[in-house]
């Protein structure tokens, strides 16, 4: 199920794949995509901002999607959006479309560039590139959550090597939420 070159995907293709990461986490909860914006939705947007300035790629989303919650606590966010998420405020020239929870996804309202905010300011980056990152943890958490486990003779998991994998990329805090989380939902 992994993807192995996210380049190549469209827009509908992206979607495709997260909506099948939803059907088998379903009993989790862990992703939630909200039904497509309307036409009146998207054009009353595009009226509002200005089609130049609103990246194509988040137009062509919210066809098939106004707004999602997937793991990791990452969002993204539909059509109504007020500068304010989560934990993150947006400054006023920017339009925030998602946030994960440290860094939020926005585009400027000045030229429609895309930009990852947080902390220590701005990084140019692009809605597909977000999608990306947005896929590629919502098929991991598929991994982990259908994957077999090993326990040694206490009960506890043992660091196999999909373990150090989950260390190295995500951190052992999110490998322990993850042992816990599992241990839970087996009990």
């Amino acid at each position: 199920m992994m993807t192995s070159n996210y380049d190549e995907l469209t827009i509908k293709e992206i979607f495709e794949k997260m909506k099948e990461c939803s059907e088998m986490l379903r009993d989790n909860g862990e992703i939630i995509l909200k039904p497509p914006a309307t036409d009146k939705q998207i054009t009353a947007y595009i009226d509002k901002v200005g089609s130049d300035i609103i990246p194509k790629d988040y137009q062509e989303w919210l066809r098939y999607c106004n707004g999602a919650i997937l793991p990791m606590g990452i969002t993204i966010h539909g059509i109504c959006n007020n500068g304010i998420f989560g934990h993150i405020r947006v400054p006023s020239e920017y339009n925030s479309v998602g946030e994960t929870s440290i860094d939020a996804y926005v585009f400027s309202f000045h030229d429609g560039a895309f930009y990852i905010y947080d902390h220590d300011g701005l990084v140019k980056s692009s809605f597909r590139d977000m999608l990306y990152f947005c896929l590629e943890t919502c098929e991991d958490t598929v991994s982990l959550y259908t994957r077999e486990t090993k326990h040694d003779k206490d009960g506890k998991l043992m660091r196999d090597d999909e373990a150090e994998w989950i260390i190295k990329k995500y951190g052992v805090n999110v490998y322990e939420e993850y042992c816990k989380a599992l241990k839970q939902s087996r009990s």
